[in-house]
């Protein structure tokens, strides 16, 4: 994962932060968006947990599939 963990506080202010960039963590509109768009169908793996940035909220959420 790019600029994410440890390495990505390297050099920067946010020392001992854990950093996922915008690159790499993907954004849906809502939960709903990002349900339908993280499934096993459009590739996600069954018994993993996919983060997401939640842009009604302006949360980091997750979609966890069974």
């Amino acid at each position: 994962m790019e600029n994410a963990g440890w390495d990505g506080t390297n050099g920067n202010s946010l020392n001992g932060q854990f950093i996922i960039s915008n690159s790499t963590l993907p954004s849906y509109a809502n939960r709903a968006a990002a349900t339908s768009a993280i499934t096993t169908a459009n590739g996600a793996v069954a018994g993993n947990t996919y983060m997401y940035f939640n842009q009604a909220t302006f949360t980091i959420a997750a979609v966890r599939l069974p």
